[in-house]
């Protein structure tokens, strides 16, 4: 498994994820500005929500998991 860091700001990082099974992107909040954690958790979730759904939509990309 590869990983390219496509962007790391305020509100955490995202990364490319090459795997095996095929690519995903991966959000991380654990690396947020303290400041802004509790900003970035909970857009993660609203993100996680709306693709929930949304899922079976045609271009709406798959939720594989989301652990907040």
């Amino acid at each position: 498994m590869t990983t390219e860091r496509l962007k790391v700001d305020a509100l955490g990082t995202t990364r490319l994820v090459n795997a095996r099974e095929g690519m995903f992107i991966e959000r991380d909040t654990r690396t947020a500005h303290a400041a802004w954690r509790w900003l970035a958790r909970r857009l993660a979730a609203r993100e996680a929500a709306a693709l929930a759904a949304l899922a079976g939509e045609l271009r709406v990309p798959r939720l594989l998991a989301f652990d907040g």
